[in-house]
């Protein structure tokens, strides 16, 4: 039995450790390494994924773009592979794009930001879109380990679960004491 619970332990250990390897390829949601071609203090832009994936400069799905400045910003325009995308003067500041509008390949997304005095305030990066086909290994790959940690859970569990039973057994069979007759009448 020992030798089963520590091959269950070391199963466990090995997919923890490949399900966090597996954690680093894949960056959080939220925040999406930039390569920043231009950037004009004070105008800031945020690439936020809504849905997909991004792998460094790889991305693949749909994003929003979300621009802030100073207070007195009236008017910004977006634009994708020098083509106007977005052009709008809401205060919001922001667009939502799916990269599968666009062509595959490097990309540069460019943000103009003009406030009250037509002061010009610039930032762009360089962003490459990918087929939706490059992140299927990825999903696989998650549902894999979810599916081994599962059994290796349910195993362990199962596991502990008999060796309380044969416990519980052994102890019920061997503690009963045997009350010597003479005892009995008293």
């Amino acid at each position: 039995m020992q030798f089963t619970s520590r091959l269950v332990l070391t199963l466990l250990s090995i997919v923890i450790l490949i399900g966090g390897m597996g954690f680093l390829l894949k960056p959080d949601n939220n925040h999406i390494e930039q390569i920043i071609i231009n950037d004009t203090r004070p105008l800031q832009v945020h690439l936020i994924r809504i849905v997909g994936y991004s792998i460094g400069n790889d991305i693949q799905g749909h994003f929003q773009l979300s621009v802030n400045g100073p207070a007195n910003l009236t008017h910004v325009t977006i634009h994708i592979n020098q083509t106007l995308a977005h052009n709008t003067t809401h205060h919001q500041f922001t667009w939502a794009f799916h990269t599968d509008n666009y062509p595959l390949g490097w990309t540069n997304i460019s943000v103009q930001g003009y406030d009250v005095y037509d002061t010009v305030y610039e930032w762009s990066i360089l962003k490459r879109f990918v087929s939706s086909d490059v992140n299927t290994p990825y999903w696989i790959a998650a549902l894999l380990f979810g599916i081994i940690f599962t059994i290796i859970i349910v195993a362990a569990k199962a596991q502990q679960l008999r060796h309380k039973r044969n416990l519980d057994h052994y102890y019920s069979q061997h503690t009963q004491m045997q009350v010597p007759s003479m005892m009995k009448s008293f």
